[in-house]
C-alpha cells in the first residue's frame, strides 16, 4: 500500500493524488477527512460502503481505518434506513468503550453529504487468511479461538449489541497473537429500534442462521455464526462463490443440514466429545435449542474429559474394560501354569513314553 498518495473518497472519482494535495486534482473534492485523516488505499468494500486504510495527521501519521457510508440502494427510504444503521454503529462502538479486543472508535464525521467512521487500525491477519495460507486448524487452535472470543461476545451481548456478521474474515489476529472482533457495521441493538421494525437483513451467506436471513436476530444468532466459523476452521472448508451461487462442502442443500462430521471423517480427523457436543448445540436450527449466551458455552467447554475423542470409549468405561481384559489374561495364564505342572508330574510318574502320551491326551 502506497502511503505517498492522498486517495480521493468521492465514489465517482477515486483518483490518487500527491500526498500534500488538499483537493482532488480531478473532481475537486476535499481529500482530508475532518481536516485530519488522509486515505491512502482501499481495504475492502461491501453493500454499505468502502473501507480505507488511512493515517492520522494529528497523531504523527498513525495508521487508522476510514469506513465510508455508501449504500448501494438508492431512494429516500433505503438511504434513510441505511443511514440510521450507520449512525447506530457509531453510537454502539462509542458505548462499547475501550474493550481490548474491539477496535476503538476515533471519530464520526459527516463531510460532503457522506458519513464516515474512523477506527483504530488493527495490524495482523484475519482467520480466513490463516486458513487459506496454512490450512485447517487443529482442535487446540479452535478451542483457543473460542476461549478468546466467547468473552468478547458475552461483553457485547450484555451491552445489548448483536454483531450479526461473525466469520473468519471479521476475526483479526494481531502480531502478538491476540484476537480482535472487527467490523460492527451490520450490528444492531437488541432493544426495539427502527431496524427491528423493518426487518433489515444483514450478515454473510454460509454463516448466518435462518432467523437472521428473515430479519430477526438474537444473541444465539451470533453464537450460531461462531459455531459455523469453528467448523470451517476445523475442516478448512470455506464457502466459495461460483457462477453467482455459493458452493459449500460443509452444507447439504438437499437435506438442509451441516455435514461437518463427515468432512472430519474424510480427513481422518477426530475431536473431543465435549467440543463435538458444543458445536452441535451451537449449530441447532432452532434458536431456542442453541446456547442462549456465551457463558453457557464457556461453562460446557471447561468441563472434564476434554481429551476424549469422538468414537473412542468413554473415559469412565475405559478402566472397567481394561480391568476385565486383565482378569481374563490372568485366568488364562493360571490355567496354563496348572497344565504345565500336570504335564511335569506325568513325566515324573509315567513308567514309559506311551503312558506319558496317554496322560497328555487326557489333559487336552
Amino acid at each position: 500500500m502506497d502511503f505517498n498518495i492522498s486517495q480521493c473518497l468521492n465514489p465517482d472519482c477515486l483518483h490518487q493524488n500527491p500526498p500534500q494535495t488538499k483537493f482532488c486534482q480531478r473532481c475537486g473534492s476535499r481529500l482530508l477527512l475532518g481536516d485530519r485523516y488522509r486515505a491512502v488505499g482501499l481495504l475492502g468494500q461491501g453493500g454499505f460502503g468502502r473501507t480505507w486504510k488511512a493515517i492520522d495527521l494529528h497523531r504523527l501519521d498513525s495508521p487508522c481505518v476510514i469506513k465510508q457510508f455508501l449504500p448501494l440502494q438508492q431512494g429516500s427510504g433505503a438511504v434513510k434506513k441505511a443511514t440510521q444503521l450507520f449512525r447506530q454503529e457509531a453510537m454502539r462502538l462509542r458505548d462499547l468503550g475501550k474493550h481490548p479486543q474491539i477496535p476503538d472508535l476515533l471519530a464520526f464525521v459527516g463531510q460532503e453529504e457522506k458519513l464516515y467512521l474512523v477506527q483504530e487500525f488493527i495490524e495482523g491477519k484475519t482467520l480466513r487468511q490463516e486458513v487459506e495460507k496454512g490450512g485447517r486448524f487443529s482442535e487446540d487452535r479452535v478451542r483457543k479461538v473460542l476461549a478468546d472470543l466467547l468473552p468478547v461476545l458475552d461483553f457485547i451481548h450484555q451491552h445489548q449489541v448483536i454483531h450479526r456478521d461473525i466469520k473468519p474474515d471479521n476475526i483479526m489476529r494481531s502480531p502478538s497473537g491476540s484476537l480482535f472482533l472487527i467490523d460492527f457495521g451490520v450490528s444492531k441493538q437488541t432493544s426495539a429500534s427502527i431496524l427491528s421494525q423493518i426487518g433489515t437483513v444483514t450478515g454473510t451467506p454460509g454463516y448466518a442462521p435462518m432467523e437472521q436471513v428473515r430479519g430477526i436476530v438474537y444473541p444465539s444468532s451470533d453464537l450460531y455464526s461462531l459455531g459455523v466459523t469453528c467448523i470451517r476452521l476445523l475442516t478448512g472448508c470455506l464457502p466459495i462463490e461460483k457462477n453467482g451461487s455459493l458452493a459449500d462442502e460443509l452444507f447439504d442443500h438437499r437435506r438442509l443440514r451441516w455435514v461437518w462430521r463427515e468432512q472430519l471423517q474424510n480427513q481422518s480427523q477426530t475431536i473431543s466429545a465435549i467440543l463435538d457436543a458444543a458445536l452441535d448445540k451451537l449449530l441447532q436450527d432452532l434458536p431456542e435449542a442453541r446456547y442462549q449466551n456465551a457463558s453457557e458455552v464457556m461453562a460446557d467447554l471447561e468441563r472434564d474429559g476434554q481429551t476424549q475423542k469422538v468414537g473412542e470409549l468413554k473415559g469412565s468405561d475405559k478402566p472397567a474394560k481394561e480391568e476385565k481384559l486383565l482378569a481374563v489374561a490372568k485366568k488364562l495364564q493360571s490355567n496354563l501354569q496348572e497344565k504345565e505342572k500336570a504335564i511335569a508330574e506325568l513325566k515324573k510318574t509315567s513308567k514309559n513314553t506311551g503312558d506319558a502320551a496317554s496322560g497328555f491326551a487326557r489333559l487336552f
